[in-house]
């Protein structure tokens, strides 16, 4: 039975430690109270995971910052858009393209607080 009892990664792997754990439980009456909890455990923790949408908003924060350092890196250079520019022009530049990256940041961040939108076959 403790080999049951793992912490689950996914949602899926809960899924699979759930279905184990009422499969058991047929045979130890015990086991039944651990099936709810995991049953709830596990909606629980696929709904926060859906809902909070950790993985998205981390790839995207990523994405941004990766962006921002290659800018940094091309304005210290001075290579690619920077090329030619003078330090107070490059460093103009440079802060448009950072707070544009930043605005579009923010507004992936906003689309992923909107709610989903659910189609109806009308």
């Amino acid at each position: 039975m403790a080999g049951l009892l793992h912490v689950a990664h996914h949602p899926t792997d809960g899924s699979v430690a759930t279905s184990a754990i009422a499969t058991a439980s047929v045979a130890f009456s015990q086991a039944r109270w651990l099936t709810v909890g995991a049953s709830a455990a596990v909606g629980l923790s696929a709904g926060f995971t859906g809902y909070f949408k950790y993985h998205e908003r981390s790839f995207n924060s990523q994405q941004t910052a990766d962006a921002i350092e290659r800018e940094y890196e091309a304005v210290e250079l001075r290579v690619g858009k920077y090329a030619g520019l003078d330090e107070a022009k490059a460093y103009a530049l440079f802060a448009d393209t950072v707070e544009r990256l930043r605005d579009e940041q923010n507004k992936r961040q906003q689309q992923l607080d909107q709610p989903a939108e659910v189609k109806r076959e009308e």
